[in-house]
């Protein structure tokens, strides 16, 4: 990620945290990203993710800045320790 200079002028929602807010949804089923930006509102994941709130636009626009590749070779990767863990 740091070689796309994804987080180039990012003052608060890095790429990583993004990330790993796209997970926590993801596991939660959240339906939107106005119900994601509302769910930071739990401290533990302030902590984990190092801000205590984003709205809606900052993750709309941090959505479209990354390339789709990005996911893309997350999902691979992940995908491929699968298989090897349970094969």
């Amino acid at each position: 990620m740091e070689t796309l200079k994804l987080d180039y002028y990012t003052k608060k929602l890095n790429t990583c945290a993004f990330i790993k807010l796209l997970l926590y949804s993801q596991l939660f089923e959240t339906e939107s990203l106005r119900a994601v930006s509302d769910s930071v509102f739990s401290e533990k994941l302030q902590k984990t993710l190092g801000f205590d709130s984003i709205s809606y636009s900052q993750l709309s626009r941090k959505l479209s800045d990354i390339p789709t590749q990005v996911f893309k070779d997350i999902f691979s990767h992940l995908f491929t320790q699968i298989q090897r863990d349970t094969f």
